[in-house]
């Protein structure tokens, strides 16, 4: 006589699974717990993530006497007044004072006027010229009226620009990068009809040649520079924003009511 016994043969699958499943009470024991956590720690671990640890500076809020937070004057970067050369003869006479400026190629202007503002800017990077800074800011108010900002979001963004400028955190070769930047942020704090992000760097793209993906990139790195602080002084925006309503030639009851709307809204 021969014996024998049968084992039923089960399903890998179906027997890993059942151990996985969760009781139908939906409680778990302790162990089962422990080795859930123990799970999601291991799959945290192994998923890359990005680190802003670089651009986490110190800002010297504790000092008595921190160079991080001087006055910013918005007339110390871009001086309005600074637009002709220096080569001029001044006439004096009883009761009458004239000068007379001498030719000057607009070639040679220039390149005296960033001679001049190399000189009184140390602090600012020396591939970043004048002449730079005020073509990006002219690209600014081109964007912000292509994308219908509010011009308090433009003024606003100078600001931005000017003090990472004097921050050396800007150069010739992230000018336009840093501007988008600044613009971005700027349309999200100061832009109270609410700004649409895809149109926005879509113009930004067309008009400062700068991808979004690159803009994006670069936000947090920008507000990080600016120390986390996107709520400037009125003091700091209304000169950059009555120099913008000049250019475009508005008119006086146009200027009015938007400088009292932005003291409002400020």
């Amino acid at each position: 006589m021969t014996m024998g016994s049968f084992i039923p043969v089960q399903d890998n699958k179906r027997s890993s699974a059942k151990k996985r499943a969760v009781p139908k009470n939906n409680k778990f024991s302790a162990n089962q717990f422990e080795l859930f956590n123990i799970g999601i720690s291991e799959t945290i671990k192994r998923r890359k993530a990005e680190s802003y640890a670089h651009v986490l500076l110190p800002s010297g809020y504790l000092e008595a006497n921190s160079d991080f937070h001087q006055v910013y004057d918005p007339f110390f970067v871009d001086d309005p007044d600074l637009k002709m050369s220096k080569h001029r003869t001044v006439i004096t006479l009883p009761g009458f004072m004239g000068s007379i400026l001498q030719y000057s190629r607009p070639v040679d202007i220039k390149k005296e006027l960033n001679e001049h503002f190399r000189t009184t800017h140390p602090n600012v990077d020396s591939s970043l010229t004048l002449s730079q800074i005020r073509k990006i800011k002219t690209k600014l108010l081109e964007v912000g009226q292509a994308a219908n900002l509010e011009l308090a979001s433009v003024a606003t963004a100078y600001v931005y620009f000017e003090k990472l400028a004097l921050k050396g955190v800007v150069s010739k070769f992230n000018r336009r990068l840093v501007a988008a930047a600044c613009l971005l942020l700027a349309s999200k704090v100061t832009d109270t009809k609410g700004t649409e992000m895809r149109p926005l760097l879509e113009h930004l793209d067309n008009i400062l040649e700068t991808s979004s993906k690159d803009v994006l990139a670069q936000e947090f790195n920008t507000y990080a520079a600016l120390e986390f602080s996107l709520f400037v002084s009125p003091n700091e925006v209304l000169p950059h924003l009555e120099r913008i309503l000049a250019h475009l030639d508005m008119d006086k009851e146009d200027v009015y009511s938007t400088k009292v709307f932005y003291m409002g809204v400020n």
